[in-house]
């Protein structure tokens, strides 16, 4: 017999929370096919509307990891994530 599954992970903070981004992608997914879209994307404001939003992202996700200790890197080497208490480049500095 098997254990019943973990639904623990649902809640109605990750439901909200999907749902918006999932209605993002579906008004970029129309968005990026109208004429708008491609003057947009032929502008010299482009590029600096893109790297401004990598340059938010990252700076919020800076900002989480501050708060809590604990980062999950864009680019993921050997761990998938960065604790401050578990470090093993603890110099024993704080």
């Amino acid at each position: 017999m098997q254990p019943p599954d973990d639904l623990s992970w649902r809640s109605e903070g990750y439901f909200y929370r999907s749902l918006a981004i999932s209605i993002t992608l579906v008004a970029v997914g129309m968005f990026i096919f109208t004429p708008a879209a491609e003057s947009f994307a032929r502008s010299d404001a482009f590029v600096p509307s893109l790297l401004g939003a990598i340059g938010t992202y990252a700076l919020g996700t800076t900002i989480h990891g501050w708060r809590n200790g604990r980062i999950e890197p864009l680019l993921r080497g050997l761990s998938r994530t960065f604790d401050r208490e578990n470090s093993i480049f603890d110099t024993g500095h704080r």
